[in-house]
């Protein structure tokens, strides 16, 4: 009896579930729709609001549903009205000696929408209380709309700032984590510097590297969400699934910027933008912070699939193992270098 009830009860929560899939997921986008290609500033803010009322109901669905929920509508309930404030000063028409810091207020409440650095404490959290699908919706979808809106008005000065900022955050906090899904969050802070460079060079490119980036994250959080992987130590579990092993290892290889793989192209175009551009200096950073993310991932995959292992057996393939990633640290830098080389020649 006991086991019937439950059974009775997954299903109805599956059901409500599903429910909610296919009322809010394409209330989610429509309204984006409605953000990015609209014509007026207050249409652009009821998009928006549209969007937060349509995602929330998917974080009320998690076990902790009433922090994570709360945490995010406060946060984004709060840019909004940045953004709703500095439409109502658009619209006054008297305080046009202070355009600049309108558009400053307009960009910042767009960035706090983002997680970027300065303002990027809610994201790696929120990241770590919902589930997989909102994790990728989260990271993904919800970004076009506020990068699109920055798109139509940018200040200069914020955007660098931020830019430089995440890069440096996005890799060095991403360092000593232990769960996947905070790994992930500071990723996403990071690539988010790669594609406000791309937004500020070419939006054509922002596109591009954008669908790159999605493709990736697409499959990754799906192949967790089926294994219900969230930290390091689980991964121990498939240790002898090779399958899983490569498909993960290369997935984070390409999140990474690993040539010759996906990753790595999105990466080029941009570098090559900013060559073409003589951006130097902000490009030797992201390439740098991009090393430094990347030496987590190598982390992630090598020291928990291989070095817990005390089976005599598997030792050697340990070595092994180390001398592979010893190889994939060389290549990674030797890349580097090489584009550094590139650049010089380029002055």
């Amino acid at each position: 009896m006991n086991s019937m009830l439950k059974s009775n009860i997954i299903v109805i929560i599956l059901y409500m579930f599903s429910f909610y899939l296919m009322i809010f997921i394409p209330i989610i986008i429509i309204s984006t729709i409605i953000s990015i290609t609209s014509t007026s500033w207050f249409s652009c803010w009821l998009g928006l609001e549209i969007n937060l009322m349509s995602f929330v109901p998917l974080l009320t669905n998690e076990k902790k549903s009433n922090s994570s929920s709360f945490i995010y509508y406060l946060i984004q309930s709060f840019s909004s009205s940045l953004f709703l404030f500095t439409i109502i000063l658009n619209f006054m028409n008297i305080l046009n000696y202070m355009n600049f810091f309108i558009n400053l207020i307009m960009n910042f409440s767009m960035i706090f929408k983002l997680g970027m650095a300065p303002v990027y404490f809610w994201f790696p959290d929120m990241m770590n209380k919902i589930n997989w699908m909102n994790c990728l919706i989260l990271s993904t979808w919800q970004k076009i709309s506020p990068m699109i809106l920055i798109s139509y008005s940018m200040n200069y000065f914020l955007l660098y700032f931020c830019t430089f900022l995440s890069s440096f955050i996005g890799s060095i906090y991403s360092i000593n984590q232990m769960s996947i899904r905070k790994i992930l969050s500071f990723s996403s802070i990071n690539h988010m510097s790669w594609m406000m460079m791309c937004l500020m060079s070419s939006e054509t490119l922002w596109i591009m590297y954008f669908i790159f980036y999605s493709i990736i994250n697409i499959f990754i959080m799906n192949l967790f969400k089926n294994y219900h992987i969230y930290f390091f130590n689980q991964l121990l579990n498939f240790y002898f699934k090779n399958n899983f092993k490569f498909m993960i290892f290369f997935s984070f290889m390409s999140l990474g910027g690993l040539p010759p793989l996906l990753g790595f192209l999105m990466k080029y175009m941009t570098i090559k933008m900013m060559i073409f551009l003589k951006m130097y200096f902000i490009l030797s950073i992201l390439l740098i912070n991009s090393l430094i993310i990347l030496y987590t991932y190598l982390r992630m995959m090598f020291i928990n699939q291989f070095l817990y292992n005390d089976n005599n057996k598997m030792n050697l393939l340990n070595y092994m193992n180390m001398l592979n990633m010893n190889h994939l640290s060389t290549m990674n830098l030797i890349s580097l270098i090489f584009f550094l080389l590139i650049m010089y020649m380029y002055l």
